[in-house]
């Protein structure tokens, strides 16, 4: 700043001295032609013209000096501003970006930080009034004008797609292939055969049906008793049989249990026939004459071991287990179930546990549980005293119809006021019906009207 000063005053002087060369040098002409008249009025001529050019020179250059040093004075108290308030804005966005980050920096990809980062600098630059830049980095790869990358991206998720499933159907030929090799293992065993044989059984053909590829053990007549099956959808093999089902994860340990139990495949084999024996005597035991007579006076029929009634709604099922070491017989009524693990013990107890039945249709169930409720209600004190108070009673006897039950209100004078109705259905529903019984109205409907003309009030 003084050598801005220092230049402006050099340029004031240089305008002052030629003023003043200028504003003396004419005077001196008139000084020699006034000095032939009048020495005493040159001399005094002299001395104005030095006084009027005095203020010139020594005014306007400091003036302007001035003016340009208050100038730029402001200019630096204005920048010293700046610089501190950018400074308090920098430790402010500081510890506000160090605040979020610390914050969210776990749940934000990198991406997303550097997006916050890249918006904090653009509001650092706008208080340095700087002009804002993008800092998308790499964001704005997706263009909602040009969807071509979109396009390319998807192109590319499909083609890795598609190489993807043939590696999944490589894969699982491959494992298919390998489970044939593994299940051909055992028809080559000769081992297995022969035990196999002692027993009456016998490797059938493998199968492969979907994701399914299985090696049958097969009874004399053909019937399945066992499979060894491998998944080839779960990369599983499953041990299968009347009473096991277990599952795999490596042919090894499949391979293991497979030698295991092939090698007590008699006592298998064994459980297995008292198994079947067993069922077919609970099987035969309904034929009995006593079972008959009982399952006709219950008007109850059955089907594969399931009591059924005349609706065939399901009353009871007799089923035979095979957990434990030795089969058992389970009686399950739905609501009950006994087990027995002899069938003499079971058929002691058949017809008692038949005669126990309620073969009634479920409508007839549900009629019978609204009827009871219905009548706990008509027989409550409470609502006794109220009938009697109001001048009213409800039939003792209900009148029954075919599709409804019902339940007469009689004024003072026996006239009928409404009818309380009990639907003859599944659903057995309590209605309100007029004199006719006509214009049904659930009851309930009424509890929910009452509630909403409470709320109204």
């Amino acid at each position: 700043m003084p050598k801005v000063t220092k230049k402006s005053g050099t340029k004031a002087n240089s305008k002052a001295k030629t003023t003043k060369k200028t504003m003396v040098k004419k005077p001196t002409v008139k000084a020699k032609t006034a000095r032939k008249t009048s020495p005493q009025k040159s001399k005094a001529s002299s001395e104005n013209i030095k006084q009027t050019a005095t203020p010139q020179k020594n005014s306007k250059p400091y003036l302007f000096t001035i003016f340009i040093g208050v100038i730029l004075l402001s200019i630096v108290i204005g920048q010293l501003f700046v610089v501190a308030n950018m400074n308090r804005k920098i430790g402010y966005l500081s510890l506000s970006m160090g605040g979020v980050i610390d914050e969210v920096g776990q749940k934000l990809t990198v991406t997303d930080q550097l997006e916050l980062l890249g918006n904090d600098m653009n509001e650092l630059r706008s208080y340095l009034y700087l002009p804002t830049k993008d800092y998308s980095f790499g964001t704005e790869s997706v263009s909602s004008e040009d969807n071509s990358l979109t396009d390319e991206t998807a192109y590319n998720q499909g083609m890795f797609m598609v190489i993807e499933s043939i590696h999944k159907k490589q894969t699982k030929e491959e494992q298919t292939n390998t489970a044939n090799k593994l299940l051909d293992s055992f028809l080559e065993e000769k081992q297995f055969t022969s035990k196999l044989s002692d027993v009456g059984l016998a490797f059938g053909e493998k199968t492969e049906e979907g994701d399914l590829l299985y090696l049958p053990i097969l009874l004399s007549d053909g019937t399945i008793f066992a499979k060894l099956t491998y998944h080839s959808d779960i990369n599983q093999w499953e041990l299968f049989d009347y009473s096991i089902t277990d599952f795999y994860d490596s042919f090894k340990d499949f391979d293991l249990i497979v030698t295991s139990y092939i090698s007590q495949i008699s006592d298998t084999k064994a459980k297995y026939d008292e198994y079947v024996s067993l069922g077919n005597q609970v099987s035969e035991l309904w034929q009995a004459q006593d079972v008959s007579d009982k399952l006709n006076e219950k008007l109850l029929h059955v089907e594969n071991n399931t009591i059924l009634n005349t609706e065939n709604e399901v009353i009871a099922k007799t089923s035979v287990s095979a957990t434990g070491n030795s089969p058992s017989i389970i009686w399950d009524t739905g609501e009950t179930n006994q087990t027995f693990n002899s069938f003499e013990e079971y058929k002691d107890n058949l017809t008692d546990m038949i005669s126990s039945l309620d073969s009634r249709t479920i409508a007839e169930r549900k009629i019978s549980e609204q009827q009871n409720l219905l009548q706990s209600i008509i027989d409550d004190p409470a609502f006794t005293q109220v009938l009697t108070d109001y001048g009213l009673r409800i039939s003792q006897e209900p009148i029954v119809e075919d599709d409804r039950i019902y339940y007469q209100i009689l004024d003072a004078s026996d006239s009928v006021q409404k009818q309380i109705a009990i639907e003859r259905n599944k659903d057995a529903n309590i209605i309100i019906v007029d004199q006719d019984g006509l214009n049904p109205i659930p009851l309930k409907s009424f509890i929910q009207s009452e509630d909403e003309g409470s709320k109204k009030k």
